[in-house]
């Protein structure tokens, strides 16, 4: 059985004002500079497009004036989440069912911490919601890479590769993850499937 993605929780005054500052970052175009000067101009130009030719002539040349003369303002946009925040947000994306976002939050996170396995995990998780199994497999593995310890991410592991019909890997990570935590009901339950499909009678718990 897979385990399912996990969240770790701020505090609710933490979450409000950086997940709002984030979403106003977040939505912002990703180029990091921008040209607000042009772009204003561009709008007045816009404003006035069904009125006589020769007033549009009149925007047109005074909007040329203003860009060549106009000096543009350089906006540089910060990131106020932490790893803990990114995750969060796409555990909250992934229970919407907005996929992409979700796996775009995980990578964020995964980049800011580079030790911690948990976006690793619920991005595998994820993957295997859209049973893009591979790609799933290879996050569990970058997981154990930084917690070798991690058995959430072998159990997940081991029920990817069930799916894929690796019966003997998925028996190898399955009785890691039993052995690191004995009493986790879904691990004892990918054990189960892997043992079944193995041919193999289920041994009472």
């Amino acid at each position: 059985m897979l385990m399912a993605s996990q969240k770790v929780r701020p505090t609710a005054l933490q979450r409000f004002f950086r997940t709002s500052t984030y979403h106003m970052y977040a939505f912002t175009p990703e180029k990091p500079l921008r040209l607000v000067g042009r772009n204003f101009c561009l709008a007045i130009s816009c404003l006035f497009a069904r009125q006589s030719m020769l007033y549009r002539w009149f925007l047109i040349s005074l909007t040329l004036l203003l860009v060549g003369c106009s000096m543009p303002r350089v906006i540089v946009l910060h990131d106020p989440l932490d790893a803990r925040e990114h995750n969060d947000l796409g555990v909250s994306y992934q229970a919407d069912g907005e996929f992409d976002l979700a796996l775009r939050e995980y990578r964020r996170a995964a980049d800011l911490d580079d030790r911690w396995a948990r976006p690793l995990i619920n991005g595998g998780n994820t993957l295997v919601a859209l049973e893009q199994w591979s790609q799933a497999a290879e996050l569990y593995q970058d997981a154990l890479h930084r917690q070798p310890e991690q058995a959430e991410a072998m159990n997940n592991l081991a029920w990817v590769l069930l799916q894929q019909g690796d019966l003997a890997q998925a028996r190898h990570w399955a009785e890691r993850a039993v052995a690191a935590s004995p009493h986790t009901t879904a691990y004892l339950d990918t054990l189960a499937a892997v043992q079944a499909r193995q041919g193999e009678a289920t041994p009472l718990r």
